[in-house]
């Protein structure tokens, strides 16, 4: 029986998966998505639509990488080509949040992370990070000073700690994805990282489309929803991200709305 980068089992009721003809890497963020089809909306993997005599992997891998997102797990009130077992969610997502010394990309000098399984925020952690030169630019927002950092591990230095639970998750969540993500790879470039592919979701693109909130900076999108927050605070800017992740969730949200376009991108070529 085949098993997915997510670690279960594939069963499909009609033409069974064929990991040989499977044209997508096993870590390419393409099968990210997929899993998610799987993982996050319990899916018996096997499309309903029996007339057709396909299933959602092996057309996925086929091409049609449009019914990932479309027909497939991303919309939990479209039910009529799958068939749920229990809306549980087994996806884990890490929610991420860097604060920054200078307008460089490998310039952290704080991480807040918060992991999501099973529906919930089961981990946390802070860590202050040394960056990579002295003079820090922002500590009247973050509050941040060179004198907090000077003993603190580099980014390099942290990354063993940091490795393991960057590898929990099968997906990264931040507010204003599209910067957290530059941070975490220029950071891992000047320190000869690999940088973890794994697909990003965007809580900024996902309060505007599943709530119409603007402007949807944190500070507005925890005063809609009353999440405590203390704002350039890593460790409570990333748990008020996984909280906005979990209410959408839980909302029955379209959470497609929140990926970045490049894994969007990266499927539409498979």
């Amino acid at each position: 029986m085949p098993i997915l980068r997510s670690g279960l089992p594939f069963q499909a009721e009609n033409a069974p998966y064929s990991a040989s003809r499977c044209p997508v890497p096993a870590n390419s963020p393409a099968t990210a998505l997929i899993s998610w089809c799987q993982m996050v909306y319990g899916l018996s993997e096997a499309c309903a639509n029996r007339g057709q005599g396909h299933n959602h992997m092996s057309d996925c891998c086929a091409g049609a990488s449009e019914r990932v997102i479309q027909c497939a797990a991303f919309h939990p009130d479209r039910t009529s080509c799958i068939r749920r077992r229990k809306p549980y969610m087994s996806v884990r997502i890490l929610a991420i949040d860097f604060e920054t010394a200078d307008n460089g990309t490998d310039n952290a000098c704080a991480v807040g992370l918060a992991l999501i399984q099973n529906g919930k925020i089961t981990e946390q952690s802070h860590y202050l990070i040394r960056p990579p030169r002295q003079k820090i630019l922002y500590s009247d927002i973050h509050g941040i000073f060179w004198e907090d950092v000077a003993d603190q591990p580099t980014f390099g230095e942290l990354w063993p700690e940091l490795e393991p639970i960057f590898k929990q998750a099968d997906f990264f969540a931040a507010h204003s994805a599209r910067f957290d993500r530059s941070i975490l790879y220029g950071s891992c470039a000047a320190y000869g990282i690999f940088a973890p592919n794994k697909p990003w979701l965007c809580t900024v693109k996902l309060a505007r489309s599943a709530w119409k909130i603007f402007p949807t900076k944190l500070p507005n999108v925890c005063e809609h929803f009353d999440i405590p927050l203390i704002h350039h605070d890593a460790m409570s800017d990333a748990r008020a991200c996984a909280e906005i992740t979990l209410r959408a969730w839980h909302e029955g949200r379209d959470l497609s709305a929140g990926i970045m376009g490049s894994v969007k991108y990266a499927v539409s070529r498979v």
